[in-house]
């Protein structure tokens, strides 16, 4: 192992796209820049003179079958303009990578290079994998954020690929530093709901004078900052009681088919020491291994017009779902951090964690200990960001 701070580039699109699915991501690039990685740098692609991508012409071409990893994605490429000894790329989804043709010697001038491919899921392997997969072979490690598909890309790459669920920034998203926050919102429902259940939360948040928030808006959407837009989730998790956490793309069977997968959801809900209810998802063995303690999610249906007295039965026992989110809150200080995830990106790439990130470590871990009392109070300290 190399005891030195690895001179580290981690890749990103931040300047370029702006889709909200992809603002987790950037804060994991966040935590890795300004506080793992001393004098870590952003690396990004190069541009055409509009100051854009051409993603979407590449991705057109791609859909057709085109063979769009020769393509770039200005009118020019330009050298890395410096050597690294760890290059770090986080993209979103797959056709992000073909932004890299973008940089001629990206893989000449990084040591070690590893990959972290967020969402992929087996039924898209031929339409995702299109241009790319020569690409995610140049890379030394290969992570993927969906558990089933590690093994089956493994497979169809030829090379080995590892699971590493996203974690959060679980400092800015604990709700016992600071001052108190008030669970003002009874239950919050992010993403797709059924159509029953909504209308029977939504006649109970009448009837009863209770807050039921809830998504408005479907399709591509965009955020205003990736930093403002975590935050803002963060405080209104913060101030929810109940969370509704189902299975990643649970409706849309089009594109996860049979794969089950939980997502970033889980994390955030727990680190803001909601009350998740939703899909424990135990097929997976993933979920099994990360969510694996008390309460962690309380299992109700997906389609249920019996919700309102299933949430006012469970809110029953205040007492120990006040220790659900002692838990909820202290497992993700200490194990679902994007410090977690980044010790697995640097024990594959050779390296140690550099003292900034031990430093984090005990900050956190300090969190969790101070949750243990049951008269614990919001403690000061930290990075703390967002009300």
């Amino acid at each position: 192992m190399n005891n030195d701070a690895p001179r580290t580039g981690v890749f990103t699109l931040r300047n370029s796209l702006y889709g909200v699915s992809r603002c987790p991501g950037l804060e994991f690039e966040d935590i890795i820049v300004e506080e793992l990685e001393p004098g870590a740098v952003f690396v990004e692609p190069m541009q055409d003179a509009s100051g854009q991508l051409g993603l979407k012409t590449n991705r057109w071409l791609k859909r057709r079958g085109v063979p769009v990893g020769d393509f770039a994605f200005g009118a020019k490429t330009r050298s890395m303009g410096q050597d690294l000894d760890l290059f770090f790329a986080a993209p979103a989804v797959s056709s992000d990578l073909l932004a890299l043709s973008t940089l001629h010697d990206w893989r000449k001038r990084s040591k070690v290079a590893v990959c972290y491919l967020q969402e992929l899921w087996i039924s898209e392997f031929d339409r995702q994998l299109a241009g790319v997969a020569d690409i995610l072979r140049q890379f030394d490690h290969v992570f993927v954020g969906l558990y089933h598909t590690a093994e089956a890309l493994s497979r169809k790459l030829g090379i080995k690929v590892e699971y590493m669920p996203l974690g959060i920034d679980a400092e800015m998203w604990n709700p016992y530093i600071g001052t108190p926050k008030p669970r003002d919102i009874d239950v919050c429902a992010i993403g797709n709901m059924d159509p029953g259940t909504h209308e029977a939360l939504w006649n109970w948040a009448e009837d009863k004078g209770r807050y039921y928030s809830f998504t408005t808006v479907g399709g591509a959407r965009l955020s205003v900052s990736h930093r403002i837009h975590r935050q803002n989730l963060a405080q209104t998790l913060k101030r929810s009681k109940f969370f509704f956490t189902f299975m990643a793309k649970r409706v849309v069977t089009s594109q996860r088919s049979a794969q089950e997968e939980f997502g970033p959801r889980y994390y955030e809900g727990a680190g803001a020491g909601a009350i998740q209810i939703g899909d424990a998802v135990k097929t997976n063995p993933a979920y099994l291994e990360h969510m694996d303690w008390e309460g962690a999610v309380i299992e109700v249906p997906y389609a249920s017009a019996d919700m309102p007295a299933l949430l006012e039965d469970i809110e029953k026992n205040a007492d120990w779902l006040e220790e659900v989110r002692r838990r909820n809150v202290a497992n993700c200080l200490t194990r679902h951090d994007h410090l977690n995830r980044w010790d697995m990106v640097m024990k594959a790439a050779g390296f140690e964690a550099t003292p900034t990130a031990e430093a984090r470590r005990a900050r956190l871990q300090e969190q969790a200990a101070n949750l243990e009392s049951p008269q614990a109070v919001p403690i000061n300290q930290g990075r703390s960001k967002g009300a």
